[in-house]
């Protein structure tokens, strides 16, 4: 583990959250045992009553898919609503076996391609913000995105609201010397980490607070998408490189390096991030076209409407 992300270990609050912190350790071993050729069929066979039983996440999914895809008919929404069940129910079956990846052994669970774009960004000397998206299996992703840049990547994560499992999951993000922290009171960290050289990563695709946000397009949709990402390049002068995750018939996933996205430089902060964040979410888009299975259409993702005008006018400081 890496020596700056032993600082940030979490604390468990008490016995109960100790116990069951052990207790999923354990369970996440045993599974870690299971045969990879036997994941596919088990994670078919848990996303059909996943599918069955979570009405409230299948009625998100028909209608993101829908609004996504207006050109699509209803068989083909439903068809590959059930296929997103059933790649992220592999995809949690695949978790614990993420502890037995290492520089050795990777390419069995993974292959690369753009590598020379990251390694062009990372030699402009200001840092590199990795921007990527769940899609396809982004904890792996984030487990082994170092064994590429070759140096710790500061991973910017939402804290998960039972203290056990966060910090598995904080572990597993470590596990390869990456630092992850929370993206609470984060900026002064990510700055310092990017004024190093170094590499620093961020999802981009979820919803984000209004008062946090600009709204720009996704998917034919205004969305409102959180405008740090723009703000710290703009900042900054770092690199935008998208790398994403996508699983191929093999079973592997293929880990995308995208060529940094040029940013939009006009001499107005308010439009600068809204542009270049508009930019970010056609990117992502557009790889996740390549594999709309394979991303989080369960997720709200446009839950936040933009504010009418008569309601920003009642508000003293309004958003951007």
């Amino acid at each position: 583990m890496n020596q700056e992300a032993a600082n940030d270990v979490p604390i468990l609050p008490d016995a109960r959250q100790r116990l069951l912190y052990r207790f999923i350790r354990a369970a996440f071993a045993v599974l870690a045992f299971i045969p990879r050729s036997w994941i596919s069929a088990l994670g078919a066979g848990a996303s059909r009553l996943w599918y069955r039983f979570d009405r409230r996440h299948r009625e998100v999914a028909l209608e993101n898919l829908a609004k996504a895809y207006p050109e699509r008919d209803a068989a083909w929404v439903e068809k590959t609503a059930r296929a997103v069940f059933r790649h992220f129910s592999v995809m949690m079956l695949e978790m614990p076996h993420m502890v037995k990846v290492h520089g050795k052994n990777a390419r069995r669970y993974l292959t690369a391609t753009g590598l020379s774009n990251m390694e062009s960004a990372m030699k402009s000397g200001r840092g590199v913000l990795l921007m990527s998206a769940h899609l396809g299996n982004w904890e792996l992703l984030g487990h082994t995105v170092s064994l590429f840049t070759r140096s710790p990547v500061l991973i910017i994560t939402r804290t998960l609201d039972n203290p056990a499992l966060n910090k598995v999951v904080w572990e597993w993000r470590a596990n390869l010397g990456n630092i992850p922290i929370p993206k609470e009171k984060s900026a002064g960290r990510i700055l310092d980490y990017l004024a190093r050289g170094g590499v620093v990563g961020i999802l981009l695709d979820q919803n984000a607070a209004w008062f946090e946000g600009v709204f720009v397009t996704f998917f034919n949709r205004k969305a409102c998408t959180a405008k740090g990402l723009a703000k710290l390049a703009l900042a900054t002068g770092s690199p935008v490189v998208p790398v994403m995750s996508i699983r191929q018939p093999d079973g592997r996933y293929r880990i995308s390096c995208g060529k940094p996205i040029e940013m939009i430089r006009t001499g107005n902060e308010a439009d600068d991030i809204e542009v270049n964040t508009l930019r970010f979410n056609m990117a992502m888009e557009e790889y996740i076209r390549e594999a709309p299975d394979q991303w989080l259409w369960i997720h709200r993702r446009w839950r936040v409407l933009p504010i009418p005008p008569e309601a920003r006018a009642k508000i003293r400081h309004p958003p951007d």
